[in-house]
């Protein structure tokens, strides 16, 4: 598959000759700067200036309307999977073909291509710029064999040339890949299909038991590099917002309602639910594979070519963040004068940030600065991809205010990124000078901790510590709820920027007689700006069993004893379990328990069979 990395819009090559001319500018600056050090004549102080000003004509591009791409549609959002073949069909006639031997396999469609070769390293599989390795039943057939993964592929078969459809099965033929020894009694048949015009792979895959016996299997497909999904068949405007699908984890994808894996966009960057790799498993998870049976994980790879116009194009627009800093910083040095930008370090969704832009430097002294008064700022704000408003409040001869109006719904944990320009004029020479920064986007309050705390008489207590990152006090109400626990309310008034604990009580819950794990869900209410508002937080916690000990006027003797009457009256504890796997451990420990004024004892009965 073509690796593009550029945009092809109309503007696009517009835009890299406006970059070829200003680095073929920048070059001749540097290369003169190397020689001659900083440039005294203003002549050559002159073309320092000219490179802050070398990418405006980017600006003319910026305001020409292009027609939307599919790159576009899909980053707008609200695109169903079915509605993706006749959105990616590719107008041009581009190959329709499959290529078919025991040594590999290759589709072709609508400008993709999907391989499955043969090499030293086993079978690869790659869909766009995405690898796929298959991981099949750990030690299933036998100890020592660990994960199998594909050697091979075998019994190719064209099942289907036509005009408009054609389909290639195949065998994988797997080994162990901790013994290396090659199988027969698993292996992972796979039906492709492509359509003319459409740059997408169905993939119908299942893992097939040989053996005489029932097989509880757990199988996958392991996929890195450039991948992106809408597990949920519908693409989103914030891709980082994006939850997994049900309760299979961060990195799972499956479509628990088909029993198939679902859809994937391979080489298609800021949209979806994305990541370095994800697994894609059949649903449910495990199954039991009767002999001859088989068990099957379907998906759709999409490759989407960036055709964006060239505001999407990640290649310029990071080569012109680089430009305009290496301008700005040689324009500085040679007039003298420096842009800076003040703002919070933390900012909060929904929440106004003020930022200060200043002009400094011996530039602006004397006989040099002519009058500052027409210098001219702006600031632009980004955040996920689409910009947010920003509102000039002051400005004086030689700084700026602004305030950012941060979106509520900007999810935590995000950047700000912040460019400011400063357009000097009335010194010896006309500036454009730029600053960047980027900022932590926080929620209002985070939830830094949740823990089981003592509580009397056995009732089961939990301490949540929030964070309030506003300036001022918060009030908040707290409810916990858990699987098999009554719900749990509390009210705090939480100090600004600052951390406060607060302290609920399930009622009527009592600690469980042996640790267990519990999914909790708090959820946090306030009121903020007049909207009331609500963060939520789930954690897996383990609930612990809870002891009471008596209290001596005098301890015991530490010996390595437990003969002494005061152990007898101890609190004794028992019924370990492995930390692990939960089941109780093969060597039973018990634990007497006392205190005295100032101190916990502890004695331990280690029993050996």
């Amino acid at each position: 598959m073509a690796e593009e990395t550029g945009a092809s819009s109309e503007s696009a090559p517009a835009a890299r000759r406006v970059f070829d001319d200003a680095l073929a500018q920048a070059d001749d600056c540097l290369q003169a700067a190397r020689r001659e050090g900083v440039p005294q004549d203003q002549a050559a102080r002159g073309r320092i200036t000219d490179l802050t000003r070398a990418l405006e004509p980017l600006e003319t591009l910026a305001e020409t309307p292009t027609p939307m791409t599919a790159e576009e549609r899909l980053l707008a959002g609200g695109v169903t999977a079915a509605e993706l073949p006749d959105l990616l069909r590719a107008e041009a006639d581009l190959p329709f073909e499959v290529e078919a031997s025991e040594d590999g396999v290759v589709l072709r469609a609508g400008g993709a291509e999907f391989a499955f070769v043969t090499s030293g390293q086993g079978a690869s599989l790659r869909l766009g710029r995405a690898t796929m390795q298959l991981w099949t039943a750990k030690n299933a057939l036998a100890e020592g064999d660990g994960w199998y993964h594909a050697r091979r592929l075998a019994d190719v078969e064209l099942l289907a040339d036509d005009p408009d459809r054609k389909t290639v099965a195949f065998t994988l033929k797997l080994f162990g890949s901790e013994s290396g020894r090659d199988v027969d009694a698993l292996d992972v048949r796979v039906r492709a299909t492509v359509q003319r015009g459409v740059p997408g792979v169905h993939m119908e895959t299942a893992l097939r038991n040989h053996t005489d016996r029932k097989l509880a299997a757990y199988w996958f497909w392991n996929i890195s590099g450039g991948w992106h999904s809408f597990p949920d068949a519908t693409t989103t405007r914030r891709p980082k917002d994006r939850q997994p699908p049900g309760d299979t984890g961060w990195e799972y994808l499956h479509g628990a309602e088909t029993g198939g894996g679902g859809v994937m966009l391979a080489g298609f960057p800021n949209m979806g639910y994305t990541g370095s790799q994800f697994h894609m498993f059949a649903a449910p998870k495990t199954q039991d594979v009767e002999p001859g049976a088989e068990m099957a994980i379907d998906f759709t790879a999409y490759h989407v070519r960036p055709l964006s116009a060239w505001q999407h194009d990640g290649f310029l627009q990071q080569r012109r963040h680089w430009y305009e800093q290496y301008a700005s910083l040689a324009a500085q040095l040679v007039g003298g004068v420096s842009l800076g930008l003040e703002a919070p370090s933390r900012v909060v969704a929904g929440v106004p940030a003020e930022v200060t832009l200043g002009l400094a430097g011996l530039g602006l002294a004397g006989h040099r600065l002519g009058g500052v008064a027409n210098a001219e700022f702006s600031l632009t704000a980004v955040a996920d991809g689409r910009e947010v408003a920003v509102t000039a409040t002051d400005a004086d001869r030689a700084s700026a205010g602004f305030v950012v109006e941060l979106p509520p719904d900007l999810g935590a944990g995000r950047g700000l990124d912040l460019q400011a320009t400063a357009a000097v004029q009335g010194l010896e020479l006309p500036l454009k000078l730029h600053a960047f920064e980027t900022l932590y986007v926080a929620a209002p309050v985070e939830v830094q901790s949740l823990r089981q705390v003592p509580a009397a008489d056995g009732a089961l207590s939990f301490a949540v510590t929030l964070r309030n990152n506003l300036p001022t006090p918060l009030p908040v109400g707290v409810s916990l709820t858990g699987e098999g626990l009554p719900p749990a309310q509390a009210r705090s008034l939480l100090v600004g920027d600052a951390a406060t604990t607060v302290t609920l009580m399930a009622p009527g819950a009592q600690v469980p007689a042996t640790a267990e794990m519990v999914p909790i869900t708090l959820d946090i209410g306030f009121e903020l700006a007049g909207e009331a508002r609500s963060v939520k937080h789930d954690e897996e916690i383990a609930l612990l069993p809870q002891a009471v000990c008596p209290v001596l006027e005098d301890g015991p003797a530490i010996d390595g004893s437990l003969d002494e009457v005061c152990w007898a009256g101890a609190t004794k504890l028992a019924g370990f379990v492995h930390h692990q796997t939960g089941e109780p451990a093969r060597q039973q420990t018990v634990c007497r328990v006392l205190a005295d004024d100032g101190n916990l004892c502890l004695g331990f009965e280690c029993f050996d069979d």
